[in-house]
């Protein structure tokens, strides 16, 4: 049960908390393979193809899929985005990242950049996409998966909602919000 001390929004409650422990301790691993697994997608852009119809972006949809299921979370295609989701609240809370990238000069990279490099700079994690986006995409995906470990009751819907196209044309992901129930 929640106490007045945790609902202060001064810090995380001991709830927040004990389930980021519980992701960070369970989890680490799993986070970091999948983290590996997505930068391993070339996921950028080639002219003249949509990224939905990309065979790298339609692998990666696959694998999401796959891996939302086996999280214990729900999968929705959208064409240029997905939504992996966890709850049945009418209300909800998104989180906004996506999985494609900027392409990568491997003259300017010590390893493969579609490759996760833990070697290089010792206490770091390189590849193309680390930081934008697909290590927020690990990341959620697994803080997700201890919030429902907790069966923690919920008043919103958990939504990762993963565009395709930031990173080229926003048209596809705009007509996407345009058409979606938020």
């Amino acid at each position: 049960m929640a106490t007045k001390s945790d609902m202060s929004g001064d810090r995380p409650s001991r709830i927040a908390r004990r389930i980021a422990n519980h992701a960070l301790f369970t989890y680490a691993e799993n986070m970091v393979d999948t983290l590996a697994a997505l930068i391993a997608f070339r996921t950028v852009a080639t002219p003249g193809v949509p990224n939905p119809e990309h065979p790298e972006f339609r692998r990666l949809k696959d694998y999401l899929a796959k891996l939302a299921r086996s999280l214990g979370l729900d999968y929705a295609d959208h064409d240029a985005a997905v939504v992996i989701g966890t709850g049945t609240a009418q209300d909800r809370l998104g989180l906004l990242t996506h999985a494609d990238v900027r392409p990568a000069d491997p003259n300017a990279w010590r390893t493969d950049p579609f490759t996760l490099d833990g070697d290089s700079e010792p206490g770091r994690l390189l590849g193309r996409g680390v930081e934008d986006d697909k290590g927020a995409i690990a990341t959620a995906l697994y803080a997700m998966k201890a919030i429902v470990d907790h069966g923690l009751p919920r008043r919103r819907r958990i939504e990762l909602i993963i565009s395709l196209t930031e990173e080229s044309d926003w048209s596809p992901f705009r007509k996407f919000l345009s058409r979606w129930k938020a």
